[in-house]
């Protein structure tokens, strides 16, 4: 019973990180914010003005919505696997997909900040 809680648990959070991510870039798709508001793609470089601020959030909010149809299936396929496993087992499925997912918020931020700076030429 103990390791069914730990998977449920651990399906959760890594099939929900890419779910989350999906979910935010179909908001920001279909809903740009505004320069102001509590959520979006907020950079030293976005904020410069409202062209740059909407380059960066199209841009990181299509990446999400990629990153998030590719990695939701493929978390919640290969936590199957470890479906009925022990404690140890479930334990690293969980933290190579978390890793992964990581890796792909930490990719996005910094291939936008990057191509922010390509595109527009800005400066430090």
């Amino acid at each position: 019973m103990e390791n069914l809680i730990l998977w449920i648990i651990s399906v959760v959070i890594v099939v929900g990180i890419p779910t989350a991510m999906m979910g935010t870039g179909k908001k920001i798709l279909s809903d740009m914010p505004s320069i102001g508001v509590w959520y979006g793609f907020k950079s030293k470089y976005s904020l410069i003005n409202n062209e740059l601020w909407e380059f960066a959030n199209n841009t990181m909010a299509k990446l999400w919505v990629n990153i998030g149809e590719a990695l939701t299936p493929a978390a919640a396929i290969a936590m199957i696997f470890c479906f009925g496993k022990d404690k140890n087992t479930i334990l690293s499925y969980f933290g190579l997909i978390l890793l992964v997912d990581v890796i792909s918020l930490l990719y996005s931020r910094f291939y936008v900040s990057k191509l922010l700076k390509e595109k527009y030429n800005t400066k430090k």
